[in-house]
């Protein structure tokens, strides 16, 4: 049987309950990163090790190597904040083969420093060799609270769900670039060019109210808000209140698409939380005006996902899934994923 056959998850589902789990294990294999007891009464050590996607743009000449870069900081960054960590230091592998220039091999480097000033962390440097073919791979370490750790499958009935960020600005940006429409090419480029986490809202989140889950939706929303409730819930998608970027409105009127398949494809960083209602109202009412978050939907009972448009007055259900998964579809393949995502609406009524 090959990688192909099975795919990233039930490969991970399948061998990861076979491992054992060390005693200073906090948190236990699945959640986005590690926790580790050094035993300090307050704090534990998180860490993240974790491959940077291909720079799709860079390759396609809209934008730098580095990139690639700070798509590592963020990749790694962006795990760190879903367990509850504030992330401290960060370090870059870079393979290469021989006949990359030298210049786009510091771009990377580059572009990992300067996002890591960027959320002042520190840089810690790495390792660089070579490679039949170019991969990055960054690796981040941070400090948790131990009464705040949190991670995945630990929401409880009638909390809400709180997204921080915007979604299908990445997928828009990429399509409107590659046909080479649209009205704003320079900041798509941006877009595309300068990948960043939900840092400012998570820590936010974290530091005033209670967290009951997160995770980062760097594998896209479907398998985010499956991955949040406790055994034997599920929860209740509100379509009207996804937070779709611009970018993806646009993309829609021009490619007479639901924009609402745009809310499910990856790229954007986007992050999803738990917590009680009254105080998902409150982080919302509370928070800086240019804090992206957003009250999507809670956690139910039901015994399948629900999601519903009010203005519609009706349900849907997944006509198709464009969860990233390795092995089995990536947004990296490009032609095969966008060609998924224009060929019919992911959505499907329901009756």
């Amino acid at each position: 049987m090959k990688m192909s056959d099975v795919g990233e998850k039930a490969f991970l589902r399948n061998l990861l309950p076979q491992l054992e789990k060390a005693d200073t294990f906090l948190n236990g294999f699945g959640d986005d990163a590690s926790i580790i007891d050094i035993g300090l009464p307050e704090h534990a050590i998180a860490f993240k090790i974790d491959r940077a996607a291909r720079p799709m743009g860079a390759y396609r000449g809209w934008g730098g190597f580095d990139t690639w870069g700070r798509l590592a900081v963020n990749a790694n960054v962006s795990d760190l904040l879903a367990v509850g960590a504030v992330p401290k230091g960060f370090m870059l592998s870079v393979t290469v083969p021989r006949t990359w220039s030298v210049a786009q091999t510091e771009a990377i480097v580059r572009g990992a420093v300067d996002e890591c000033e960027r959320y002042n962390i520190a840089f810690l440097g790495g390792d660089t060799k070579e490679g039949s073919e170019p991969n990055v791979v960054g690796a981040a370490i941070g400090i948790v609270d131990k009464k705040k750790v949190t991670g995945r499958k630990s929401a409880q009935h009638g909390e809400a769900i709180v997204l921080a960020g915007q979604l299908g600005g990445f997928a828009s940006a990429y399509m409107l670039l590659n046909d080479e429409i649209g009205t704003n090419s320079s900041a798509y480029v941006d877009y595309v060019s300068h990948p960043s986490c939900a840092y400012s809202e998570a820590t936010y989140l974290f530091d005033n109210f209670d967290v009951s889950s997160a995770l980062d939706l760097s594998d896209g929303l479907w398998e985010g808000l499956n991955l949040l409730p406790r055994q034997k819930n599920s929860f209740i998608l509100e379509l009207d209140k996804l937070p779709l970027h611009q970018f993806a409105l646009e993309a829609a009127a021009i490619y007479s698409m639901d924009a609402r398949n745009f809310a499910f494809t990856v790229g954007d960083w986007a992050m999803l939380f738990t917590m009680p209602q009254d105080q998902a109202s409150m982080a919302i009412s509370h928070a800086p005006s240019n804090y992206h978050l957003s009250i999507i939907g809670s956690i139910s009972r039901n015994v399948r996902p629900v999601m519903r448009s009010i203005t519609q007055g009706m349900q849907f259900e997944m006509n198709f899934d464009l969860t990233n998964e390795h092995f089995v579809s990536r947004m990296e393949s490009e032609e095969e994923y966008f060609s998924k995502l224009r060929s019919c609406p992911i959505l499907k009524r329901l009756g």
